[in-house]
């Protein structure tokens, strides 16, 4: 991308801690966290609803959790492309 910074515009939690994310260069897809569940400040997913409870945060542009749990959406991004 240009000058502007990647940033996720759409995001939706699914099962087994995967999220379905939209980027602003239009990029798509089902991203797996599992990976991350049970690892620091991540062992707060091992409460279903709180994982589904994710959201955009409209400064950083990356989706993110209660008790500033986020993920940047460059990382997102990479893990996306290695999913697929």
């Amino acid at each position: 991308m240009d000058q502007e910074r990647l940033k996720i515009i759409e995001c939706k939690a699914l099962p087994n801690y995967k999220v379905w994310i939209v980027f602003n260069d239009g990029s798509k897809g089902e991203v797996d966290l599992s990976y991350l569940k049970n690892k620091g400040v991540f062992k707060a997913w091992n409460d279903v609803d709180f994982f589904n409870h994710v959201w955009i945060d409209e400064t950083t542009g990356t989706i993110t959790w209660e008790n500033e749990i986020e993920l940047d959406s460059y990382v997102l991004r990479k893990k996306l492309e290695s999913d697929q």
